[in-house]
């Protein structure tokens, strides 16, 4: 039955349409999802009711979802609202059963599959819907087996137990005959223990003694050894005092070798001080002569370079006056210069001749100085080489006092070979003397020349 109290409005391009007494909410009850009908525009138009605003105001939809956009406005139209019966208390009863029997009839499946199945369990919905797991008739059957194969060896193992209990009856005098020799027994095995206790502490006390013994032996072997040694050492330090003694006239002896050839090496050292003293002294008086010299020919050079200079400036003067004078003949004659040609050539040839004479001596003068100068060099080289042989003469006296340490380390070391000779031959004697008396008492044997004298 559809619901149409009051009547509609629809305005352009607008979802939500107004009533006018309508009562949507209050009476019809209107939910989304229900139908609307209307006349629009002249059509039948079927559209669905997407949201209640309002007991006047529905929003509507298009039947398949789209929006609801009308073209046109119009107003007091009529309506009929049809409800949606499908979440109507009536209709969620109906589903509820429908639910119920879909259940019952999927029940009634499993438990025939429940009953007809060879499997150990089988699955079982319960009125949750829930799923169950229980164990099949097949397996009860296996269980009820089971069941009684152990019962039957219950009964059995009753019976064993019987009969174990008669077995008993006469074991129980043995057991109690037992009992009452056990403590007998346990005191003879402890008597025996005690026993091998007391026979294990002597055997430990014998091995203790035996050690005991040992150790002392060994101490006794030890000290014996310990006096051989001592005999032994007190022998080589009459030996070594023996051998100190003859060591000591020996280095006294080498002492004064030594003392003499040091005093004849102090002596030569003396002179060669004195040679080096009177070297120094004449490389000293040699050194002021060159000296003396070196400032000769300073002076002499000095007086030869200004004499020069004097004579070259005399002979510029010479030459330049000359030239005057030649210029002042030339300028007054020259009017009569090709009546006068030829004294003029011979005088000019004249002055010419005195200015290359001019310049000769001022050669010759150049090279005088040059010669001086070499001279110089040369006896300057004669004092270098007089130095240096002074310098050779000293390097020798210093050689000379090398090699008289020298000397005195080669009588040291002399000494000492002195020393270690006298050492060993003194060794020697002793080495022959002992054979000797081994081959006078008629002992030495083979072992102990091999241990006098080794190869």
């Amino acid at each position: 039955m559809a619901y149409s109290i009051g009547k509609v409005s629809v305005v352009k391009n607008n979802a939500t349409i107004e009533g006018a007494y309508t009562q949507f909410i209050s009476v019809a009850k209107a939910q989304p999802g229900d139908l609307l009908y209307i006349k629009l525009n002249g059509q039948d138009t079927i559209l669905q009711v997407k949201q209640v605003l309002s007991d006047t105001q529905l929003q509507l939809a298009m039947l398949d979802g789209q929006p609801f956009n009308p073209t046109s406005s119009a107003s007091g139209l009529h309506y009929g609202l049809i409800q949606n019966f499908t979440t109507t208390t009536t209709a969620k009863l109906a589903k509820g059963i429908a639910d119920l029997q879909t259940k019952w009839h999927l029940r009634e499946s499993q438990l025939t599959g429940w009953f007809v199945s060879s499997e150990d369990s089988h699955s079982i919905s319960n009125f949750l819907g829930e799923q169950t797991t229980i164990p099949t008739p097949t397996k009860i059957a296996q269980l009820a087996q089971t069941a009684m194969t152990a019962s039957a060896d219950l009964s059995t193992m009753a019976q064993a137990i019987a009969d174990n209990k008669q077995s008993l009856a006469s074991v129980d005098p043995r057991i109690t005959q037992f009992d009452e020799r056990y403590p007998q027994v346990m005191a003879a095995q402890q008597e025996v223990l005690n026993k091998r206790n007391e026979v294990v502490l002597a055997h430990d006390e014998v091995h203790l003694k035996a050690a005991q013994v040992a150790e002392h032996t060994a101490q006794a072997a030890t000290t014996e050894q310990t006096v051989l040694a001592l005999q032994g050492e007190i022998e080589q330090a009459a030996q070594q005092v023996e051998l100190d003694k003859t060591h000591s006239q020996a280095a006294a002896e080498l002492c004064v070798v030594a003392q003499n050839q040091t005093q004849s090496d102090a002596q030569t050292v003396n002179a060669d001080k004195a040679v080096v003293t009177q070297l120094k002294a004449d490389m000293s008086v040699l050194n002021d002569a060159l000296n003396v010299a070196i400032s000769d020919a300073q002076s002499h050079i000095a007086n030869s370079a200004a004499q020069t200079q004097a004579h070259a400036t005399q002979t510029h003067s010479d030459i330049a006056s000359t030239a005057s004078s030649a210029k002042d003949d030339v300028t007054r004659t020259a009017v009569n210069f090709s009546e006068q040609i030829a004294q003029t050539e011979q005088r000019v040839q004249g002055h010419a001749f005195k200015a290359i004479k001019a310049c000769d001596s001022s050669v010759i003068a150049l090279d005088e100085v040059t010669h001086i100068a070499s001279s110089v060099s040369a006896e300057l080289a004669e004092a270098m080489d007089a130095k240096s042989a002074s310098l050779s003469a000293n390097e020798v006296v210093q050689l000379a006092a090398q090699t008289t340490s020298l000397d005195a380390i080669h009588s040291q070391a002399y000494a000492s070979l002195c020393a270690l000779g006298a050492k060993q031959l003194s060794e020697q004697n002793s080495k022959l003397n002992t054979a000797l008396n081994g081959l006078l008492n008629n002992t030495l044997s083979t072992e102990q020349i091999n241990e006098l004298f080794p190869i």
